[in-house]
């Protein structure tokens, strides 16, 4: 079984934990200048339904955040909730919403780490990365697998 950990933005962090290995990185859909407006969420759909396709994902975690900064980044975070819910959907995957403080708490020992601690708790556990999406995607990864373990015990 594998889990894939989502931290959804224009910038997409991602880890994908299949047995004990894992993969991981950051894949970007900014909105670009003479592009139709649709074009980077097809690219999100395109590219998560060929991951999850390809590599039998049976488990989506993601962040679930419950407030933004601002009205765009807060309409980016709904498209690419709703473009990742409708890939689970197709696939019949479960999708398993994880609490920003629930996170980080379960990664760094604090609720409110900021990116740079996201960051150095990734390289202290072995993750060659300086991106804060893919930190964050790495620690989802974490928190999904121990909660599934915990399930299954």
């Amino acid at each position: 079984m594998s889990t894939l950990a989502l931290d959804l933005g224009t910038a997409t962090g991602y880890a994908l934990g299949v047995g004990n290995a894992a993969g991981s990185g950051t894949m970007h859909f900014p909105r670009r200048p003479k592009a139709h407006p649709g074009a980077r969420w097809s690219a999100y759909r395109e590219w998560l339904h060929n991951l999850v396709s390809v590599q039998r994902v049976s488990l989506i975690a993601y962040e679930d955040v419950k407030s933004h900064k601002g009205a765009l980044a807060a309409h980016c975070y709904g498209a690419f909730l709703g473009m990742t819910e409708m890939v689970a959907q197709q696939h019949s995957v479960p999708l398993l919403p994880l609490g920003v403080g629930q996170i980080k708490r379960a990664w760094t020992g604090r609720g409110d780490a900021n990116k740079a601690l996201m960051i150095q708790e990734a390289i202290k556990r072995g993750h060659e990365t300086d991106d804060h999406n893919e930190a964050d995607a790495l620690a989802i990864l974490n928190l999904a697998i121990q909660l599934r373990a915990k399930e299954a015990a």
